[in-house]
């Protein structure tokens, strides 16, 4: 997950100061993939390099003026290979829109776009790429929005600034937050910050006001203000009320990645059977594909993750981006394969040395006791109780 920030604090030095807080609150302990930021008229930076590691962040942020800014620190997702450069860094820029983008989006295979081609480009230029000619051909551009997401399914959030009208609009799904809250001295508003996730929100605040005590600037503390924007809404920020308006809806469309199935499988090879593999009792999934998947990993003691970059490797089909009979031919036809020509106990040792360590991340759930996000996004109520208070 990424994590976005709008900063609208109507003073040059509050909005570098700002930005800068929350840029090392954002990534503290994640999100070590690339941070950058745009504002009017024109500038945008972007570096592959995350701000707690950046010696020279503040020669760029201080070119920021009094108008609102955008930034953004990344957390680079599986979308193909997992690349990490100052260009994959966002916000990105056509000639006419400016966004950065938290989730994950994937091209619908009915869209008319997929024939377009989109050589080294990962899933946040493809959508920048397909809203801009959404844009020149719708006459709003909460519908040029509405209409570019259309041909995508996942979760989203976004930033995106309109170069011809200097018209900024934030959008949130539903798994995709984005918090506010307005900045106030002495009980007087000043503006306003918007961020990804809420924790990061208070840190970056509590780091802010320490900054500005040094300049015996005293804000009032407002954590008990902060709100959420609503989930499945377009907002425009109009600049002549100071405020974030509500302009449309959005709805959000997950991916189905994995269905129920009623058919399991054999997989040659296995610890404890020829041509066989063990079910693991301690995990239950009602998805008999996912188990099929477990299984397999625990007997030849290897992770999701390890699977997942096999499978990409293999059939250029990762698991994050499969389907139901992608996952099943991969175990059926190719997997066996791999198990006859390796062995099993040479099997890790010769899969290492073909393992890309460009591949994304992989982190537990830790309540749910499983991998993700290749499982989570198609049943997402299942997990909602566990997910109640994260970003």
């Amino acid at each position: 997950m990424c994590q976005l920030t709008f900063t609208n604090l109507h003073s040059p030095e509050l909005n570098k100061l700002y930005v800068l807080s929350q840029a090392f609150s954002n990534t503290v302990s994640d999100h070590k993939d690339g941070f950058g930021f745009f504002t009017e008229p024109d500038i945008l930076h972007k570096t592959k390099v995350t701000p707690t590691s950046c010696l020279n962040i503040g020669s760029f942020i201080r070119e920021i003026s009094d108008k609102p800014v955008m930034s953004h620190v990344r957390k680079a997702s599986f979308s193909g290979l997992k690349e990490i450069s100052d260009d994959k860094a966002h916000p990105f820029k056509t000639n006419n829109l400016i966004l950065a983008h938290n989730g994950t989006l994937e091209l619908k295979p009915d869209s008319e776009y997929k024939k377009n081609v989109f050589t080294n480009k990962i899933d946040t230029e493809i959508f920048l790429e397909v809203l801009d000619e959404e844009y020149k051909k719708s006459d709003t551009m909460v519908n040029a929005i509405k209409n570019a997401y259309l041909n995508f399914t996942g979760k989203f959030a976004f930033i995106i600034y309109e170069i011809k009208t200097g018209d900024y609009y934030l959008v949130r799904g539903e798994t995709a937050k984005l918090h506010y809250v307005d900045i106030t001295k002495k009980g007087e508003r000043i503006g306003f910050v918007v961020n990804t996730q809420k924790d990061s929100l208070v840190l970056g605040l509590i780091f802010f006001n320490n900054h500005a005590l040094l300049k015996r600037i005293n804000f009032d503390w407002v954590e008990d203000n902060i709100k959420e924007l609503d989930e499945s809404s377009i907002y425009k920020f109009n600049k002549e009320t100071d405020e974030l308006e509500k302009v449309g809806d959005i709805k959000e469309e997950k991916k189905e990645i994995i269905v129920p199935a009623a058919a399991t499988g054999w997989v040659h090879g296995g610890k404890n059977s020829q041509n066989s593999y063990v079910l693991n009792n301690n995990i239950t999934f009602e998805n008999k594909v996912i188990r099929r998947l477990i299984d397999v990993c625990t007997v030849w003691d290897v992770s999701i993750r390890f699977m997942d970059e096999l499978m990409f490797l293999t059939t250029g089909i990762p698991i994050l981006g499969c389907t139901e009979f992608d996952l099943n031919k991969f175990l059926d036809d190719v997997f066996p394969i791999l198990v006859e020509n390796r062995g099993h106990s040479n099997m890790q040792k010769e899969w290492k040395k073909i393992k890309n360590k460009d591949y994304a991340e992989i982190y537990v759930h830790q309540k749910a006791g499983i991998e993700f996000p290749f499982f989570l996004e198609n049943d997402i109520s299942k997990l909602r109780g566990y997910r109640k208070t994260d970003d």
